[in-house]
């Protein structure tokens, strides 16, 4: 093979150059990788689930009908944290006691909706 020939198939480097630059390409998207922040596997689920739902066919309606109901769960979620923010810790130990099925008494409980 001619010089010619051989620097044309490596865009006009020699097989070490290519070699070379294609080792710095690498380390530099794995450098790029390690600084974007990870995704949980909450996101990638989404992100799976947006891109099957771009699509067509019975796949792309099951992802859209997966998202939507992730996005109202994820909506009433916010919404109870929210909730949450807005009561005593008085007022959520009751709650918390009454979900475990513990005897609460009134006086208790009064106690935590009626302090300031």
């Amino acid at each position: 093979m001619t010089d010619n020939k051989q620097s044309a198939r490596f865009g006009g480097l020699t097989p070490s150059e290519a070699g070379k630059r294609s080792w710095e390409k690498r380390r530099e998207r794995a450098a790029e990788a390690k600084s974007k922040p990870e995704l949980d596997d909450e996101d990638e689920l989404d992100l799976a689930l947006r891109r099957i739902a771009q699509g067509s066919g019975p796949g792309a309606v099951a992802a859209v009908r997966l998202l939507d109901e992730r996005s109202s769960r994820q909506t009433g979620e916010s919404r109870d944290k929210r909730l949450l923010e807005l009561l005593t810790p008085g007022q959520r130990a009751v709650i918390a006691a009454y979900l475990r099925d513990e005897p609460v008494s009134p006086d208790d409980a009064l106690a935590a909706w009626c302090s300031t």
